[in-house]
């Protein structure tokens, strides 16, 4: 397995444990058995380290804790831009639409 492909899938596999309507159920269960467990699963940082710890492990082409730390990094980055991105947007419908939020009237 090559890096390129190492971090699109452990960001991949971050991203929907971590930010997905698919796993909120789950997300949500464990949060409500542990706060700190809760916490870690909805961190992409610490989730992306454990799934890049794995999938390093299981693809033997790097130590991993480097696979840890990489898919962490990237994890982090990646869904950070993106939430970046979707407040742009909804800050940019807020202001065009004259700063009032929409009702259901």
């Amino acid at each position: 397995m090559d890096y390129f492909s190492f971090i699109f899938s452990a960001v991949g596999i971050t991203m929907i444990i971590t930010v997905s309507s698919l796993f909120l159920p789950i997300r949500s269960f464990i949060d409500s058995k542990s706060s700190y467990l809760g916490e870690l699963i909805n961190c992409p940082m610490c989730t992306g380290f454990w799934v890049g710890l794995i999938v390093s492990f299981l693809s033997y082409d790097m130590p991993p804790f480097y696979g840890g730390a990489i898919a962490s990094f990237f994890s982090w980055l990646f869904i950070g831009v993106a939430e970046l991105i979707q407040l742009k947007v909804m800050s940019e419908e807020y202001v065009l639409g004259g700063g009032e939020e929409e009702s259901d009237e």
